[in-house]
């Protein structure tokens, strides 16, 4: 087991790969109802935590990234650590913000990110998401003859001013790329913009049963749910990736997608618009077997995507993709 040593910070949430060893870490979780039911089902170490820095194989930062560099003094000592030891820290970066994280001391592992853009000591890892097959079990869809889109999910706005503030801060977003880069955003756009075109080509195709349900809010968050509509709408997000073939799963605030891996842990298909992304192991997973993955760049044809990945397809081989 590798050892690694950290000091925790009074009140910060701790990162999964400590979740296990720290009883009663989930309390700091309770506005984060699936997030917390995701933490829930690590019940492994995977670490051992020592007390002298000087018997770790590596440092840890026990929190969340972007929280953790709020405490200068903290950081600067464990990079000092780092540096006398000849040791890494290892750094965990579950923010939306994609920018590369610049940090000679570290191994980043973070969940969104650029493909273009990342540096040599920064890796991409699942967003720490629910595992759907401990609760529901798997059942293959038969082949369709028309295949159906599925989403649940915030893709409008539950005010005419809140349309108007997220459409003005995109278009300044635009303004400033030209500026800046000499092009649009393209792959940075806001992950709302990008779901509502997908849906739009989608619907348009009369050989694509689309299946989806739009909401004005990001259900993320208990916020003011009562327990009972957290249920409620976690099932009525289930069901639908359930009873789809394929379930469209673009970028969200971040350049990642929670939902990208919900999809694959109940047997299902999910359709990535590729903005940049970097997927875990890439290397060595082949991801082309049970992903609909569409550049981009070619996001208006969907449709011919869909249609290939299904091409062919056998009702044995689709069956063998979905338990991949």
């Amino acid at each position: 087991m590798i050892k690694v040593y950290y000091e925790l910070i009074d009140g910060l949430r701790i990162v999964p790969l400590v979740y296990a060893n720290h009883a009663g870490a989930g309390e700091n979780f309770k506005d984060l109802p699936y997030r917390k039911k995701a933490l829930d089902q690590i019940r492994e170490r995977f670490v051992q935590k020592v007390e002298n820095p000087e018997e770790a194989d590596y440092l840890l930062i026990p929190h969340h990234s972007s929280h953790a560099r709020r405490h200068p003094e903290y950081i600067k000592k464990l990079n000092h650590l780092a540096n006398t030891l000849d040791k890494k820290i290892l750094v965990f970066a579950f923010q939306d913000d994609a920018k590369p994280i610049d940090w000679p001391e570290a191994i980043i592992f973070r969940v969104s990110a650029y493909k273009s853009e990342m540096l040599e000591n920064e890796f991409v890892l699942p967003y720490i998401v629910e595992d759907f097959s401990q609760e529901y079990a798997f059942s293959p869809k038969e082949l369709p003859e028309v295949p159906s889109v599925g989403f649940v999910g915030y893709a409008g706005f539950d005010s005419v001013y809140q349309a108007v503030r997220s459409g003005t801060r995109e278009l300044l977003l635009q303004v400033h790329s030209w500026a800046t880069r000499w092009r649009p955003l393209g792959v940075k756009r806001k992950g709302l913009y990008l779901r509502k075109e997908m849906m739009r080509l989608l619907e348009q195709n009369d050989q694509i049963q689309a299946n989806f349900v739009i909401r004005d809010r990001y259900s993320g968050h208990a916020g003011d749910l009562s327990e009972e509509d957290v249920k409620r709408v976690r099932e009525e997000y289930v069901q639908n990736i359930l009873e789809s073939d394929i379930t469209l799963s673009p970028r969200g605030e971040g350049n990642g997608s929670q939902r990208f891996y919900e999809v694959l842990s109940l047997g299902r298909i999910p359709l990535l618009i590729d903005t940049d992304n970097e997927l875990p192991f890439e290397d060595r997973i082949p991801y082309e077997r049970f992903v609909i993955r569409v550049p981009y760049q070619k996001r208006k044809e969907v449709s011919t995507y869909i249609e290939n990945f299904f091409t062919g397809m056998t009702e044995e081989e689709y069956k063998k993709r979905q338990e991949e």
